[in-house]
């Protein structure tokens, strides 16, 4: 019985994998050609409470600390993409960690 569910298991694992990893390239495809009001439901109503559960606010915290640190010291640049990572973890830390 064990036996037969791996063998089922190695079948349908990668048919999983595949899907999930179609969907999550596609899923930036779809959410900008869609309507700008049914984008913004769907990412506030299902995305920022999936975000919220899922966000590490304690890891996100010492991230931030890392790159204010960075960004006052004369030995230590960063780039443009970093600068863009920083923002959004900024911006991610008050949307889901701060409390009200």
């Amino acid at each position: 019985m064990l036996n037969r569910l791996i063998h089922h298991a190695k079948r349908v694992l990668p048919i999983i994998l595949l899907m999930v990893a179609f969907l999550w390239f596609s899923g930036e495809f779809i959410m900008r050609s869609l309507p700008q009001n049914i984008s913004q439901n769907l990412e506030i109503n299902i995305i920022d409470p999936i975000k919220n559960i899922t966000t590490s606010c304690s890891s996100l915290e010492e991230e931030i600390k890392k790159d204010q640190e960075c960004r006052w010291s004369l030995s230590c640049r960063l780039s443009r993409n970093e600068q863009v990572a920083y923002e959004e973890r900024k911006i991610n830390f008050e949307k889901f960690c701060t409390t009200e």
